[in-house]
């Protein structure tokens, strides 16, 4: 759901000075809505109260056609309730919104700044980081709750459990009291210790492996840092039969963007390479003080030109949107055929030793990119052994060592001030924080839900989700494109969609939970950072590789662990994720009127819901299995549908980077955005409805906004965004959500709700002349 990551998250993604530069292009504003209201407007708006009071039948009819006139009204039956909540989550959120908003700008021409405006004003992005948002804002209050939690936590001796060492490792790594000499020591003793060789070897020194043995060596004793820097190898579901576990062979993740290597000189690309080739250099420098420029400037040319191949050999996001498209299970002979140059049996048993497993012959594995495999297999028998070794041990240091030495984390640095615009180093503990949220993440989620979780958002949660359900269930029975039969699958899909909420039932279970990390050794405060982290690593590639041949289980499976601010769609479970940590103010607060919440969370979880409907969603059944459950007639009127909202988006140039959205890559989230708008304002109506005006109070100082009104202020909110230039220009290319300003404004402005409720006319940039429809 992420602004930046999901598989699919809702809102953020992957991953800000004293100036508020705008966000996603300028905004116009105008004379603020009230005072453009006429004075018989505004005397008569003045009597509504009389009207409402009135018994008679007559007076009601008359308040509501003049609240019909003006703009300023509920559907018949949802009158706004003139009561006003001031509970302390009521005062806290009216505060936030006032402080959020501009109302000298015309909701009608901009939403977004009519509700994000001054918070941009307000939330100057700090000097660490590359944006600053609402998403920023909760992960970094996460991080500092974590902080808090493990800062009580005193170390425990032998027989710890996995609180214990997560904790333990923690320690080390936020108050490491080695010098930087001795942290270099350690990751270059390490490198010799798994592989044999130190790091980086000149073109004539002689290597005693294969490509085969150094992935297999790295990937037993750090996982799968720098193992997956040429092939990505793991385990997961048979995209066709989703309870079997396979081994499956990818084109991987690159150092920098993959357009960024592939038009590696244009000059909006050439500062990043060089950057990126900046950092390789000195951290070959830093490891080998005795290089000669000339010698390192090598080595970086010819490992970049590795890289740069591996990237034109791979494919883009938009042409990897097609799910069957990497659908190509073989088994072992048959890969081992096809592409001979790489030992393939060798290297997949290498990696399962770690488990005690051995495949043969046999073995059927899904190769997603056969394309880019067997390129890549011709690759790496036609480049110098040396580079390859230095470039795969390249991509491990990339991963691993910031978190662990003091010099990579300034090298890491300088890369970023370069391709983020930060300014300022991120602080050792958030660092530390994230490396554990990464490696440990339900280690981690246990002491956040322990510490700091409230168990009554989840009650609430599950019934928000049953009405969230029911909303997109009533526009299946509107929809007009889909045939019957479609629909009934339609219909089946979205109710046994399984809502994971806060955290998985089994993590209060102790015993469960530690054998999860069986691998994790007892951690003193003796050991060393390094060894620590990488035990964590390793348990976590030794957990996925324990999948190999047993079932899939949907309900207990989760796609994300709890102490994580996103949301989440699993094709391949059909199940929403709600983790703990993104049911926090702003998103989601105990007690909050219901269009409050509705425009928060319930957006969130609409958007989620639309997931299993967008193009990408929409190949996996209703168990998750990757087959076609379109009638053609169907899946043509769907594509045409899909289309619009890839012409309107890929048609917006945001004025701040100079560079349009990127309509193919981002679809399957603006269709979730504009579909998730539609069911939570309908759920919101459905609320009301169902409880009455009284569930629907009013905040204190925003009386004037009735509910309708309040429920796209409330959600506006969730997409206030400040972000560097550097930054937005890399989210453009990669980022499968579009920025904030456009999350809020474009389904808006496709929305005929919204319209109505601010009286926009129809010539009004709100209101859109062509709007697009999918959900």
């Amino acid at each position: 759901m992420d602004e930046g990551s999901e598989t699919t998250p809702l809102l953020a993604g992957k991953e800000q000075r004293n100036e508020t530069p705008s966000v996603c292009g300028k905004t116009m504003t105008r004379e603020s809505w009230w005072s453009r209201r006429t004075s018989l407007e505004k005397g008569l708006m003045a009597g509504v109260s009389v009207f409402a009071v009135a018994s008679l039948a007559l007076a009601a009819l008359v308040a509501y056609a003049f609240l019909r006139d003006t703009g300023q009204h509920e559907k018949p039956g949802f009158v706004g309730s003139v009561d006003v909540c001031n509970s302390l989550a009521c005062q806290e959120r009216a505060t936030m919104l006032l402080a959020a908003m501009d109302d000298t700008v015309d909701p009608c021409d901009d939403f977004y700044s009519f509700t994000c405006r001054n918070w941009e004003r307000s939330h100057p992005i700090p000097d660490e980081r590359a944006r600053y948002g609402q998403f920023d804002i909760l992960r970094v209050q996460l991080l500092e709750d974590l902080k808090d939690i493990f800062g009580q936590s005193s170390y425990k001796g032998p027989q710890q459990n996995i609180s214990d060492k997560v904790v333990a490792a923690y320690h080390l790594c936020a108050n490491n009291t080695h010098t930087s000499d001795a942290t270099l020591k350690m990751l270059k003793d390490r490198v010799i210790s798994v592989l044999g060789h130190s790091w980086p070897l000149r073109e004539d020194d002689q290597l005693s492996l294969s490509y085969s043995d150094i992935i297999g060596k790295l990937y037993t004793k750090t996982g799968h840092k720098g193992a997956d820097a040429v092939f990505s190898m793991s385990v997961a579901q048979d995209p066709k039969n989703v309870t079997n576990y396979v081994f499956i062979i990818d084109q991987p993740s690159f150092g920098i963007g993959r357009n960024q290597l592939i038009n590696a000189t244009s000059a909006a690309n050439k500062p990043i390479t060089e950057a990126y080739k900046a950092f390789i250099k000195e951290s070959m420098k830093t490891f080998d003080p005795q290089l000669t420029e000339e010698e390192v400037g090598i080595m970086v040319n010819d490992m970049f030109a590795l890289e740069v191949n591996l990237a034109k050999s791979s494919r883009s996001q938009e042409e990897r949107r097609d799910v069957n498209s990497m659908y190509h299970m073989k088994t072992i002979e048959e890969l081992q055929q096809e592409m001979p140059d790489v030992e393939w049996l060798g290297m997949i048993n290498s990696i399962l030793s770690m488990v005690d497993i051995t495949v043969k012959e046999d073995e059927r594995v899904l190769v997603k990119e056969p394309g880019y495999c067997n390129a890549t297999a011709h690759l790496l028998k036609s480049t110098n052994s040396t580079t390859v070794y230095n470039y795969v041990v390249w991509r491990m240091l990339q991963a691993v060592a910031p978190t662990a030495d003091p010099t990579f984390r300034d090298l890491e640095f300088s890369f970023q001030r370069v391709t983020k615009g930060i300014k300022k180093r991120e602080p050792t503990w958030q660092k530390c924080l994230r490396a554990f949220q990464d490696t440990a993440e339900d280690a981690v989620g246990r002491l956040y839900v322990d510490h700091k979780f409230s168990g009554e958002a989840r009650d609430d949660m599950n019934k928000l989700v049953v009405l969230l359900r029911e909303s997109f269930s009533l526009l299946l029975d509107e929809n007009l494109w889909m045939d019957e039969e479609t629909k009934k699958e339609a219909y089946k899909k979205l109710q046994t969609m399984i809502p994971k909420i806060a955290y998985a039932d089994w993590l209060k279970n102790d015993t469960y939970l530690n054998n999860l990390y069986s691998a994790v050794e007892d951690i003193s405060p003796e050991t060393p950072f390094l060894d620590a982290f990488l035990n964590f690593t390793r348990n976590a590639a030794i957990r996925n590789l324990k999948k190999l041949h047993t079932f899939h289980n949907r309900t207990e499976e989760w796609i994300s662990g709890a102490a994580v601010v996103n949301a989440f769609y699993d094709p391949e479970a059909n199940s929403i994720t709600f983790p703990a940590g993104i049911l926090q103010s702003p998103f989601y607060a105990y007690g909050l009127p219901s269009p409050v919440n509705m425009g928060g969370i319930g957006m969130v979880i609409g958007h989620e819901i639309t997931h299993g409907f967008d193009d990408y969603g929409a190949q996996y059944d209703d168990e998750g299995n990757l087959r076609d459950w379109w009638s053609n007639e169907t899946r043509v009127e769907f594509k045409k549908k899909a289309q619009c909202f890839i012409d309107e988006y890929g048609s917006i140039k945001d004025e701040q980077a100079n560079m349009n959205i990127n309509g193919e890559n981002t679809q399957g989230e603006n269709i979730a955005d504009n579909g998730g708008l539609r069911e939570a304002f309908r759920a919101h109506r459905m609320a009301i409805a169902k409880a009455g005006a009284a569930s629907a109070p009013t905040l204190p100082s925003l009386e004037k906004y009735n509910s309708d009104q309040l429920f796209f202020i409330s959600m506006a909110l969730n997409w206030c965004l400040n972000c560097r230039t550097e930054e937005l220009k890399h989210l453009l290319q990669y980022d499968p959500h579009s920025p904030g300003k456009y999350r809020v404004n474009v389904p808006m402005g496709n929305f005929d709700e919204f319209s109505k409720a601010f009286n926009c006319p129809a010539t009004s940039r709100m209101n859109l002349r062509n709007k697009c429809v999918l959900w």
